[in-house]
């Protein structure tokens, strides 16, 4: 549910969602901050030049990525209704995400399990705990904690680095 007017001052404010083609609050009410840098800010710019160029008929509802027109019509359709929900499907994440998986040769994933690679890559990358957890949306420790992984290699690490301290290696 990201619109333009949520892309301000270099950053996005996620303050709303989407349920059922229904604006509402976030799910914990906790509006986030994301910082839009390189590649982001490019992909937002040719974004929005794509609509205007295009004339895409979702310009008017404000959001960043509308979805389809053929798409949003057919499903006003199913529903009886004659205005379009700009919204897009929860569903519209598969296929990328699918692509990926596949020229990455990696196994499958979710689009949930992103929500934890994302908080390993802030954590290895020494991003304050604090700040993580204002970029997730998370309220608490304790659910941050549940996103939280440690790799092999930073077990293997840590072991080795007690190993050192005890024996004095420098």
């Amino acid at each position: 549910a990201v619109k333009w007017e949520d892309y301000v001052d270099e950053e996005i404010r996620v303050e709303r969602a989407v349920y059922r083609r229904q604006e509402k609050s976030t799910k914990t009410d906790d509006p986030r901050r994301i910082v839009v840098v390189e590649p982001l800010a490019q992909v937002l710019a040719e974004q929005r030049r794509w609509l205007f160029t295009s004339q895409h008929p979702g310009i008017s509802s404000g959001l960043i990525f509308p979805a389809n027109p053929r798409q949003a019509m057919a499903g006003a359709r199913r529903r009886g209704e004659d205005k379009p929900s700009w919204h897009r499907s929860p569903t519209i994440f598969h296929l990328p995400l699918a692509k990926v998986v596949k020229e990455a040769k990696i196994t499958d994933i979710s689009g949930h399990s992103l929500r934890r690679t994302w908080e390993n890559l802030l954590r290895k990358a020494d991003v304050d705990v604090l700040v993580r957890r204002s970029l997730s949306g998370w309220r608490t420790e304790k659910a941050q904690a549940i996103y939280a992984t440690v790799a092999k290699e930073e077990r293997e690490a840590a072991g080795r680095a007690v190993v050192d301290m005890v024996l004095g290696v420098a």
